[in-house]
């Protein structure tokens, strides 16, 4: 079993790493942690594949614009750097003298890369995380599945399926006929209706094996990992009545007008919950000592497996298991606290107050 490195300065704030997928959750997320007193912020990576929903990445990008020309937001390049996201969290890793935190807010793609660069280096560099948060998986809960078959197609257009690389339409190719039934592209995902037999969550369900992989890169490792399941995020939705009341009560007239059009954009897409700023208002809950808060509920110390398997063929009523996590006595990953229930009055009164300092 590998051991933290020893420091005798090793305490507050942490040396941190976020990982994410640039989406509103995850911007409501950055306006809390920028405030954080546990964080010793070294990089923010962004997550390099299809990581939601084709509608989202369009009106995400909208949004953003939108900011831009109302002078809200500044453009600027000048904290990029030339590495990609796993070199640059190996480096941090290798380099620093106390133990790193990471956040991962998207699919675990990068966090993957990394840690599987650092065991090839070095396996001692395992040892240089302190903990892991993710936001995601289904576990614990039955019935949370939160992919969906309509977020697979926006105005004709596949785009967030795994096997949408492979569907470039160059107008030349026949139709696929099934059912009696033309398509351009095969219906659903990989032909099945994830509405109805999906058992996953956003963020494993766009690279389950990475997920997996860092699980199981982590099963000999001292870091501490947390994991917020999507039931826990079931009694947050984002409302537009509520974004309005919080956002007339901040301080900077930029940021009321910021988080209100956040919302409007967000709740656009079709479904907005508070995810990755619930799971980031967690951490540093946890981070700060404070297990019970946001999170009101943890499954604690649970040996889980994430399944590879993809069935097709499925039965009313059936689950795809692709994605699933699963108690697995057997399973070769690291003991794993799962947040399954949030406390949406605590999030309130944490979230916002800390909020107000953004600027």
């Amino acid at each position: 079993m590998l051991q933290h490195k020893k420091h005798q300065e090793c305490g507050k704030p942490y040396p941190f790493i976020w990982d994410n997928d640039a989406n509103y959750d995850d911007t409501l997320a950055f306006l809390y942690l920028a405030h954080s007193e546990n964080l010793d912020w070294k990089a923010i990576t962004i997550d390099p594949i299809a990581t939601m929903p084709l509608q989202w990445r369009i009106e995400t990008d909208e949004f953003f614009e939108r900011q831009y020309e109302s002078k809200i937001l500044n453009m600027t390049d000048k904290a990029i750097v030339d590495k990609t996201a796993p070199q640059l969290i190996v480096d941090i890793l290798n380099t620093s003298a106390c133990p790193v935190v990471i956040l991962t807010t998207g699919p675990a793609t990068n966090v993957a890369a990394s840690v599987a660069e650092a065991l090839d280096m070095a396996p001692s560099l395992a040892s240089n995380i302190r903990e892991i948060h993710m936001m995601g998986s289904a576990y614990g809960v039955p019935g949370t599945n939160n992919v969906y078959d309509w977020q697979m197609t926006y105005n004709g257009v596949k785009g967030s399926c795994t096997e949408d690389a492979g569907q470039t339409y160059t107008g030349l190719s026949p139709p696929l006929i099934k059912n009696g039934t033309k398509s351009l592209i095969r219906p659903e995902c990989r032909g099945v209706d994830m509405s109805a037999h999906g058992d996953t969550e956003w963020n494993v369900f766009m690279d389950v094996r990475a997920w997996r992989m860092v699980y199981g890169f982590l099963a000999s490792s001292p870091a501490d990992v947390y994991v917020l399941a999507a039931n826990a995020t079931l009694n947050m939705p984002v409302t537009l009545e509520q974004m309005e009341l919080y956002a007339s009560q901040l301080a900077d007239p930029d940021l009321r007008i910021f988080v209100t059009e956040l919302a409007k954009a967000f709740l656009e897409a079709g479904e907005a919950k508070w995810w990755d700023a619930q799971c980031a208002v967690a951490m540093d809950q946890v981070l700060s000592g404070q297990s019970i808060g946001v999170c009101s509920n943890w499954a604690e110390k649970k040996k889980t497996s994430v399944s590879l398997i993809w069935r097709s063929n499925l039965t009313e009523g059936e689950l795809n298991p692709y994605g699933s996590v699963y108690d697995d006595a057997d399973a070769h990953a690291p003991l794993i606290d799962y947040c399954l229930d949030g406390n949406v009055t605590q999030m309130w009164e944490v979230y916002w107050p800390q909020v107000n300092e953004t600027n």
